[in-house]
């Protein structure tokens, strides 16, 4: 494995020839969130504090909005990652945050919030926030201070975030120019084979990546990413 920048960069783009297919609004700013999706999902024990959550956002269906949160799933755990419907009432929030903050899955991804819907939850900026979520378990009767180590995601076709999700996220968006039905598509890579069958070099990219950025001293980027987080 190697550590120097030049071998983090083949690394870069290695992982990268997995998204060559799919159709960005701004690709270069698509890759780097996906990158950082990626490297924050195989570093969350090393991180001591507060992570963003990953947004992919679509003009249509069948763009590949959950795919790109497939392919973090298959490369780091060999599977994809869990999903929950979106939340319109806050109280149904907290009860399915609280939920997946007990089980601790590495990441969990809102799926196809409704077109047009707004994604808003008070629940959510909070744990997005905060390392540790104090609330009661359904039904009042327990006080529970749960540490959040869960990574969130979100996809939906036009979906709004909130003033305080927008800033807490990172978003890809994604604009499908070439069809009317990508779903139909025939011509394409099976990716998600690409992801399971390599996930041995994939996984062994990323932390190249990662060693690389460790062994140069951990150094910050030089502007914000779009978000509240450093």
């Amino acid at each position: 494995m190697g550590t120097s920048p030049a071998e983090a960069v083949v690394a870069a783009k290695f992982l990268f020839d997995l998204l060559k297919h799919f159709q960005f609004t701004t690709p270069a700013r698509a890759r780097g969130i996906w990158l950082s999706a990626l490297l924050t999902r195989l570093a969350r024990g090393a991180i001591d504090g507060e992570c963003p959550m990953f947004v992919s956002r679509a003009n249509t269906p069948g763009a590949g909005k959950g795919l790109l949160w497939n392919l973090i799933g298959f490369i780091c755990d060999g599977r994809a990652p869990g999903k929950t419907a979106h939340k319109v009432r806050e109280e149904h929030f907290n009860d399915e945050i609280v939920s997946t903050l007990m089980r601790g899955p590495a990441m969990t991804v809102i799926d196809n919030v409704p077109e047009k819907a707004r994604l808003d939850s008070a629940t959510l900026a909070c744990v997005l926030t905060t390392p540790t979520y104090d609330a009661r378990a359904k039904g009042g009767a327990v006080q529970l201070s749960l540490p959040v180590r869960t990574l969130f995601f979100a996809t939906g076709n036009g979906l709004r975030l909130s003033g305080e999700i927008e800033r807490r996220s990172l978003v890809i968006d994604m604009e499908v120019r070439d069809t009317a039905t990508p779903w139909e598509r025939t011509d394409l890579p099976k990716i998600e084979q690409m992801a399971k069958t390599g996930r041995a070099e994939y996984l062994s990219a990323a932390m190249t990546i990662l060693r690389a950025w460790h062994e140069a001293g951990r150094p910050t980027a030089p502007t914000k990413c779009g978000c509240s987080y450093p």
